[in-house]
């Protein structure tokens, strides 16, 4: 159980949130909560804020009224790896890099689309008349060179214009920072859970990464701070955003899962209480919304001011953030491994092949929210795998990523293999989305490979 346990998190980090940017990952969901004053409501300050809190993932891009913006895959050169700003412009159904410079290469720091190292180490968030990139070097900027311990550049936070001029730090992060998804913004404020990361000598010599001081964090993006709001402990998530509060699950374990074999650990996990809260983030008062043991609220999702929980067995809860009722939504879910997903106000089934650890998507189920009924969704890319999902929404329509530009390459060892080069994205209206239209409106990109 253990093991299930991690993986399960693992999944959720990359596909609902907290990962490094996994560039082909499966989902991303934008929630939205009220747009009342408050450290989550509109913002009164110069700087804007959204008019709704926003809980999102930025693995995959942010975007606005106006476009969309993406970090590229990694770009090889003679030298180092570098990866670039892009920019989706809804009007002109363009992607392009982030640069107004005509003839530029676009593979200099004189490029405003230029981002120097890997694309993992970068977050952007878009603002109507604002962006915001996060720096996050691997391993937090703590990086292990002949057996000391030596900084690299440290992580940070930058703002710009949305045309990509203008780029100034923010603010630095203390060394050894790791930030995971998804975050919470609303009001100038984006609040993430934190990590610090340090290197140590383990057995034998040899290096070892070590977490601690896991905890949820503020960035107030006006007076250019960086705060902790409270502790984390060992599975806490922060999950959602409702009614100027923060969403968060917590496990009240007796003692440090880590420390315990898996016969003890799975004995411990299956007593232990988790509990689902919002959290009033200037006041720190935290109401509880639903309380189980083990694993019973590890599948769940957010959709505006109701929460759906899968399990067990076939069914699906749903729980209304208002009056704290929960209900039966379905218990005809059929078998298979599965998790489920929001994307706005639906509710999706995802399941996947029992045979793969890295596995492809099977079947997507749609799923009424009102009713429970059951319906297909029928929307992939072929390879790999994958529901077209959605990275953004303009009005009535999404922008989708609907496949990859790919290449067959010979490996050294003589076989062949397909090489993701890049994104196609396009347009869709919202009623074709959920109706299994593909009437997909292409984005053109500039061509360019983003990898390879």
């Amino acid at each position: 159980m253990k093991r299930l346990l991690f993986l399960f998190l693992a999944i959720l980090l990359l596909f609902t949130g907290c990962a490094a940017g996994d560039q082909t990952e499966q989902s991303h969901s934008t929630f939205h909560g009220t747009s009342s004053g408050g450290p989550l409501g509109k913002s009164s300050s110069a700087s804007g804020g959204p008019a709704s809190t926003q809980l999102q993932t930025l693995g995959r891009g942010s975007g606005n009224s106006k476009g969309f913006y993406r970090i590229s895959m990694d770009l090889p050169t003679d030298g180092d790896t570098y990866a670039l700003l892009l920019y989706v412009d809804y009007a002109s159904r363009q992607e392009v890099p982030l640069c107004g410079k005509p003839s530029c290469a676009h593979n200099t720091d004189e490029c405003t689309a230029y981002l120097p190292g890997s694309s993992f180490e970068y977050k952007i968030l878009a603002e109507e008349d604002q962006l915001f990139l996060f720096y996050l070097p691997i391993g937090g900027g703590a990086v292990w060179i002949g057996g000391d311990g030596i900084e690299a550049a440290a992580p940070c936070l930058f703002s710009m214009n949305p045309d990509g001029t203008g780029r100034t730090k923010l603010l630095d992060l203390p060394t050894g920072t790791l930030l995971a998804e998804p975050i919470v913004y609303g009001g100038g404020n984006i609040y993430a859970t934190a990590e610090t990361t340090r290197m140590e000598n383990g057995e034998g010599g040899l290096a070892q990464s070590v977490t601690e001081n896991r905890r949820l964090v503020v960035f107030n993006t006006v007076q250019k701070t960086m705060e902790d709001v409270c502790s984390l402990h060992y599975f806490d998530l922060l999950v959602g955003a409702y009614d100027n509060r923060l969403l968060l699950k917590r496990y009240e374990f007796t003692e440090n899962p880590n420390a315990l074999s898996d016969s003890a650990y799975n004995a411990l996990f299956s007593q232990t209480p988790v509990r689902l809260v919002s959290r009033d983030p200037a006041t720190g008062e935290e109401k509880e919304h639903i309380a189980g043991k083990g694993g019973e609220l590890d599948d769940l999702c957010v959709a505006g001011d109701t929460v759906y929980i899968g399990g067990p067995s076939s069914t699906i809860r749903r729980l209304t953030l208002a009056d704290d009722q929960v209900s039966l939504l379905t218990d005809k879910l059929p078998a298979g491994r599965h998790w489920l997903e929001a994307e706005d106000d639906h509710v999706l089934v995802i399941y996947i092949d029992n045979q793969q650890v890295n596995a492809d998507v099977t079947d997507v189920l749609k799923v009424d929210s009102e009713t429970g009924e059951l319906s297909p969704f029928t929307l992939f890319i072929k390879k790999p795998r994958e529901r077209v999902s959605v990275l953004a929404r303009n009005g009535e329509q999404y922008l989708v990523l609907c496949g990859y530009r790919s290449e067959e390459k010979k490996t050294w060892a003589g076989t062949h293999q397909v090489e993701i080069q890049g994104w196609n994205c396009a347009l869709i209206n919202v009623e074709d989305y959920w109706n299994n239209r593909d009437a997909y409106i292409p984005i053109q990109n500039s061509g360019e490979n983003e990898g390879g």
